[in-house]
């Protein structure tokens, strides 16, 4: 619309040029060309107007490493910021100069490259003020994060936090010391940690109602301490594992659900199993009708057994406790 009719007669001009007119800037996939005139038109001369931003990384760098403009304190109205294939040496940088923005609450990293200081990308990201939204994916395999636990002067706003990585259970317990205030938890991959979980660290959320794991490999009951311990409003559950058969053991869920998570509306838990010579058969795989028992009926939860067969050229038996048949 800028484009359009900046140039077009006087009165798209003064509308255009209201002060308090507010733009939403998604420049998320252009040209060289057309990139250099968006920062030098659009941006750099409204940065006071913009209350979203959409970018890829090469908005930020040219092939000379010259930076096309910074973020700054004249961007006093952004409350929302995109960086899509954001460099990782760019990252930090970046994060620091978003210190001085008063309004922005969702911000949202993708990260390409293997940053060397996840934890201080943690720090800073926890140190924004009014932040309420996170997202971080970055696209490296177990990547360490080496945090401390919270202390009462490091806590966050955050409400909505997408960890899009890898993390050790023990990673997960430290970074939720920092987010007292979280509604809702999405965690791309949740792995067993390789020491001592710091069990003192991981107090009541009492506002936390949604937690989402698209892929569990810890322990059963290193899972089962986290959500027991964390969030007895919850209301939201959806884990998929492949590790622990323990997953399958219906009556510990159901010890669960019906003593710690009382507020439990949706419950959706998938495991995965790989078909192949090493499969065994467990204690816990002749006992998976219990997820048709009359607790599970009454909560119209329904267990549904089959084979994947597209799975990364492999054979998948599927486990699923779901409100859908």
């Amino acid at each position: 619309m800028y484009d359009a009719f900046s140039n077009l007669n006087t009165r798209f001009q003064h509308v255009l040029a209201c002060s308090s007119i507010r733009l939403k800037i998604d420049l998320s996939y252009h040209s060289e060309t057309i990139l250099q005139h968006q920062s030098d038109h659009i941006i750099t001369p409204n940065k006071h107007k913009i209350i979203s931003l959409n970018l890829s990384s090469n908005f930020w760098y040219t092939d000379s490493d010259f930076t096309r403009f910074t973020i700054d304190s004249a961007f006093s109205r952004l409350e929302s910021l995109i960086l899509n294939t954001i460099e990782s040496k760019q990252l930090i940088p970046i994060l620091i100069s978003l210190m001085s923005l008063p309004r922005l609450s969702s911000l949202t990293l993708n990260c390409v490259g293997d940053p060397d200081e996840i934890g201080s990308v943690y720090r800073i990201i926890f140190n924004l003020p009014i932040l309420r939204y996170n997202k971080l994916s970055l696209f490296i395999y177990e990547p360490d994060i080496p945090l401390s636990i919270a202390t009462s002067e490091q806590f966050t706003h955050i409400e909505y936090l997408v960890i899009d990585h890898s993390c050790t259970l023990g990673e997960l317990v430290t970074i939720l010391s920092y987010t007292p205030q979280l509604r809702r938890l999405t965690c791309e991959q949740v792995t067993e940690s390789n020491g001592n979980i710091i069990r003192e660290a991981l107090h009541t959320i009492s506002s936390l109602t949604n937690i989402s794991i698209a892929r569990c490999d810890a322990e059963f009951d290193d899972l089962k301490f986290l959500i027991t311990r964390v969030s007895p409003q919850l209301q939201l559950l959806r884990i998929t594992s492949t590790i622990d058969v323990t997953y399958l053991d219906a009556d510990q869920w159901e010890r669960i659900i019906s003593r710690h998570l009382l507020h439990l509306r949706v419950f959706e838990l998938r495991f995965e199993e790989t078909i192949d010579d090493d499969m065994e058969v467990t204690l816990y795989h002749e006992r998976i009708h219990l997820f048709n028992s009359s607790f599970w009926i009454k909560r119209k939860r329904f267990f549904r057994l089959y084979i994947d067969t597209n799975f990364w050229m492999q054979n998948i038996l599927v486990y699923s406790v779901s409100s859908c048949r």
